[in-house]
């Protein structure tokens, strides 16, 4: 049941990650069977039925040598940590915990008729056998009463007649549910057997059946089997040791043989309980104990016996050892290294001892004090050194088969292992700023005017970067050279930051001046308005999308990585060309790395640079054509993000529309291949999708549920809602048969009065979103968004390769009744077109240019970090192979492309790479475009700062305070914080559960 808040955002972080920890402690103690869980386990061992947190015994072929890394089989935990070599002496105190658990016999409300024991019963080998041959003949004398046998419609009913008749003369009932589905798996194995293995399956006993208990069960037709499995665990008090360096491994021996004999003790004390409870004399389990159906009926009587006879209650003799090693660190004679960990090395179980003894030991963990003057942190020394992380490279100690948690307590350092690893995050916040980051304001053209105070907080805040400190986590003799070397890093980071303030400046000068010739909403009739018109429909648009989601402002980086970019598109027109300096030159050329954290906002960033350039150039004169490639490495993802990017193209086509801006409305293409969309309409199943005149659009609700519509539906329909409308009216798809198109479009059945796109044509028209590949062609939507591998298109056949770059300006022929490019192949299909088409430039120097700049301009990569290796060099291949077929078919084309000013050179796409994680972007991004990398934004100067978020300040102290309070492992006190902060967060506020009880 969900618990409502006024708004969520009010909710302080603090609470909200307090919530988090009860909720993954209460997960992590059902996981490992801890506290208040799993003290009982019924029906399975527990080394089966919990998931973390226990050590098994160490397999046999491991014995002799080092333990294998095996997820699956632990039987190691513990640490390694450091400690100063001239400290022989210092003592080393550790402490740890265990459980195990025992078998024990179930109650009689478990094992009775409906219990959570309920016992089954396997028939006795005689009574089958015999019930067998009877149910065999029946059914023989069946076959051949039916006409076809087992094939016989009838079939399965009578034979299972037979069977439950057979059974009910012996006094066996068949359970319907249970039965009947082995019986009909039996059939099935008959029936696809050859005559061969028919015959030999009907010579065969069938499958011993199990039955319940009932009251009527008599014990003779059944064999006698164990009690159900429950098992019960028991806390052992683990025994304070201390060791040094020089007695280490005799320490730790004695210290295992104290182990054993604490674990020995709290087994013989629980066999020797008369607790009611679970005590070992009352619930013991006795090896070799066997019941039966009257057992079960009288539980308390086979109790008593079982509790008076001479079995001895089953418990493990457990063999766990301290494991406590020093060696020196071979690479700083200062140091040494110790491991210590608790092993398991009880005797592996054999067949007999299986079902009756848990060898594993569960909740086991280690903690060592160690003396604050003899700890040695250990460095991460895989990382390269860096002035912004130096002093996060230590650390503590390293876990085995686990993590460490590290607190201080005076003169005492405690390394305490856990199966729950967690690190905090230390928060971050927007830098504070003067500037206007609400997009709806700075849609208005007043709402620019400020843009100036982003370049000036730059500069303050470089004037304080150029003091950061360079020697933070540097040790040992050459602190001074590493340090100077260090402080050469900042300065060339120095001036990486400035190329970003000078990126972000010639953006807003740009802006400045374009709003001095800007002639008001609508087509500019002096270019140098287009960029400032571009940019107020961009804010427009996008805080259309805002509202949408619920917010209203730009995050600063955000701002600042439109206002990098719009110079690599703003110049290319040529009224623009002074601003083309050698820094806005190699921005342009560069990929540029969109580098922020996870949910940080990096789909808004490039969605609003997305849109800023669709009107740039449709502005500038692209009426119709490819503005923009975006790519995805995962088809899931493609359809996630064309759901969203077509919700702002939406946003930014009603924005177009109502400025009256020129050309066809912004279209999009989903490019993913034919196992997700159509590729061609002759395709199988694309007849399935009926036309307008066969369905109209108000049929929809009753034509969706009728095949073969309902499948193709199914499979094609990629759109949940109407971005235009957000109807809740739905979406239908058609094909459009009118002027020979038979275009494949996704429709919304909304009314015309309640969505803006219906209300803009007097007929049912489809939205701008194209899912077929020879619709996508034909009509060279504004965006091209698909998956890498439809790059491998480039290495198809002539015919889809010449449909490709006929995109891109290279189409011969536009059909004149319905706008589609043309591209025929053979000599029939141009006989074809022949007066139904205009012939268009390049294929015909007299041809219309319907074309103006057809190269894209950006292409935006998501997800880059997952085009390495493999994949990476697979879409290496073809954006090279595009990128050089641009190049080679761009003299064709001659003015109409945008070229580099005073150069005979096109201008080519600006790329931009979107991640959270590449590890190594200037390799990875040269090795896929052939191009030099700038990161935006460039890291800052510290692992957690950077110009566009800081640390939390002092007053936000109190949140990081309350948020370590919350315990993550303690079940009892998950409950009670989850209680807490669950009316922390509900109070004042309408709920309809209370939050302690959704926390259990």
């Amino acid at each position: 049941m969900p618990v409502l808040s006024k708004d969520p955002r009010d909710i302080r972080d603090a609470y909200k990650e307090a919530v988090v920890d009860s909720l993954l402690g209460n997960l992590s103690g059902r996981l490992a069977g801890r506290g208040e869980f799993f003290e009982v386990i019924q029906g399975s061992k527990p080394s089966s039925a919990l998931l973390t947190e226990f050590i098994v015994p160490r397999p046999a072929e491991e014995r002799e040598g080092d333990e294998e890394a095996d997820p699956i089989r632990i039987s190691a935990h513990g640490l390694d940590f450091q400690a100063a070599s001239d400290a022989p002496d210092a003592k080393f105190v550790v402490n740890g915990t265990c459980a195990v658990y025992v078998r024990i016999l179930p109650t009689a409300e478990e094992i009775a008729i409906g219990g959570r024991l309920e016992a089954s019963f396997p028939i006795a080998r005689e009574v089958q056998r015999e019930l067998n041959k009877t149910i065999r003949a029946r059914l023989a004398a069946l076959q051949s009463s039916l006409i076809g046998g087992r094939k016989h419609q009838d079939w399965a009913a009578k034979s299972y007649e037979i069977r439950r008749v057979a059974n009910a003369e012996i006094g066996l009932i068949l359970d319907n549910e249970r039965d009947r589905t082995r019986i009909d798996d039996e059939e099935v194995a008959q029936e696809d057997a050859s005559a061969d293995a028919r015959a030999a399956l009907d010579s065969q006993d069938l499958p011993t059946q199990e039955v319940k208990t009932r009251e009527d069960l008599r014990d003779s037709l059944t064999e006698p089997v164990p009690p159900p499995q429950k098992w019960l665990r028991l806390e052992v008090q683990v025994p304070q040791f201390e060791f040094s360096t020089r007695t280490a491994v005799m320490d730790a021996d004695s210290a295992s043989v104290a182990l054993n004999a604490a674990i020995a003790k709290r087994l013989s004390e629980w066999a020797e309980s008369q607790d009611e409870r679970y005590g070992g004399k009352l619930w013991g389990y006795r090896r070799g104990i066997h019941m039966r159906p009257s057992h079960v009926r009288d539980w308390g009587a086979f109790l008593t016996r079982v509790r008076s006879g001479a079995g001895k209650v089953v418990v493990p003799t457990m063999d766990l050892r301290w494991s406590v090693v020093c060696a020196d660190d071979p690479m700083d004679h200062g140091r040494t290294t110790i491991h210590v960990a608790i092993e398991n090395w009880t005797s592996p179980l054999n067949q007999s001892n299986a079902k009756e003894i848990e060898p594993a030991a569960f909740h086991v963990t280690v903690t060592v004090d160690v003396p604050r003057h003899a700890h040695r942190f250990l460095h991460l020394d895989r990382v390269k050194p860096s002035y912004r992380y130096n002093k996060y490279l230590s650390y503590p100690a390293l876990g085995f088969n686990g993590g460490v948690i590290f607190e201080r307590a005076g003169d005492v350092h405690r390394l305490a292992t856990t199966w729950q690893p967690r690190y905090v995050l230390p928060r971050s916040s927007p830098t504070r700023t003067e500037v206007l980051l609400d997009i709806e304001l700075l849609s208005r053209p007043e709402g620019s005017d400020n843009l100036l105070k982003l370049v000036e907080e730059f500069d303050s805040w470089l004037e304080k970067v150029e003091q950061h400190p360079v020697d933070g986590g540097l040790e040992g003799k050459d602190t001074e050279e590493l340090a100077a070397r260090e402080r050469e890093k900042l300065l060339r980071d120095l001036e990486d930051w400035r190329r970003e303030r000078n990126a972000i400046e010639c953006g807003i000068q740009i802006l400045t001046e374009s709003q001095h010739h800007w002639g008001g909403p609508g087509q500019q009739a002096d270019p140098l308005g287009i960029p400032f018109e571009a940019w107020l429909c961009m804010n427009s648009a996008m805080s259309q999308i805002a509202k949408a989601k619920g917010y209203k402002d730009w995050r600063l980086f955000q701002l600042a990585f439109i206002l990098a970019a719009l110079p690599s598109f703003a110049t290319r027109i040529p009224e623009f060309h002074k601003y083309y300096t050698k820094e806005v030159a190699d921005y342009s050329e560069a990929v540029t790395l969109l580098y922020f954290a996870t949910g940080g906002g990096k789909s808004e960033a490039f969605l609003g640079l997305l849109v800023l350039v669709m009107f740039i150039d449709r502005l500038r004169g692209k009426q119709r054509g490819v503005s923009a490639l975006m790519r995805y490495p995962l088809r899931l993802l493609t359809l996630q993000q064309a759901r969203r990017t077509f919700a702002a193209m939406a946003a930014a086509e009603n924005v177009r529309h109502s400025r009256g801006h020129a050309g066809e409305p912004f279209s999009l293409g989903f490019w993913v291949g034919g196992s997700n969309t159509p590729n061609w309409h002759r395709d199988e199943g694309l007849d399935d999708v009926p036309t307008l005149s066969a369905v109209p659009l108000d049929k929809e609700e009753r034509a969706k549920a009728v095949q073969p519509y309902k499948g193709a539906r199914e499979r094609w329909l990629k759109l949940t809602a109407c971005p235009f409308c957000g109807s809740q009216y739905g979406l239908a798809l058609r094909r459009d048969s009118s002027a020979g198109s038979n275009t494949l479009g996704h429709y919304c059945v909304a009314p015309r009065e309640t969505c803006s796109w219906n209300r803009r044509y007097g007929t049912p028209t489809a939205l701008p979103f194209f899912i077929v590949d020879e619709d996508i062609y034909d009509f060279a939507p504004t965006v091209l968004l698909g998956t890498v591998d439809k790059l491998s298109a480039l290495g198809q056949s002539q015919g889809t390769i010449r449909k490709f770059f006929g995109m891109f300006g290279f189409a011969p022929l536009m059909e004149s009744a319905n706008q589609r490019l043309a591209i025929p192949f053979r000599a029939t299909e141009w006989e074809a077109l022949q007066g139904k088409s205009e012939r268009l430039f390049p294929s015909f120097q007299d041809g219309e240019r319907k074309f103006f700049d057809p190269y894209p301009s950006l292409l935006i990569q998501d997800e880059a970090h997952l085009l390495d290796e493999s994949l990476g060099t697979f879409s290496g291949l073809f954006e090279s192979a595009l990128d050089a077929a641009l190049d080679q078919l761009a003299p064709l084309l001659g003015s109409q492309l945008t070229m580099e000013p005073g150069a005979k050179t096109r201008r080519r796409v600006k790329v931009i790479a979107a991640s959270a994680t590449v590890s190594e972007p200037q390799r990875q991004m040269r090795n896929l475009y052939q191009r030099a990398t700038t990161q935006f934004p460039h890291p800052g100067p510290d692992l957690y700062e950077s110009f566009y978020s800081m640390p939390k300040g002092p007053e936000d102290c109190q949140e990081d305070k309350l948020r370590r309070l919350i315990p993550s492992t303690d079940v009892e006190a998950r409950s009670h914080w989850g209680r807490v902060y669950g009316s922390i967060l509900t109070n004042g506020h309408r709920h309809t559960v209370a939050m302690a009880a959704v926390l259990g």
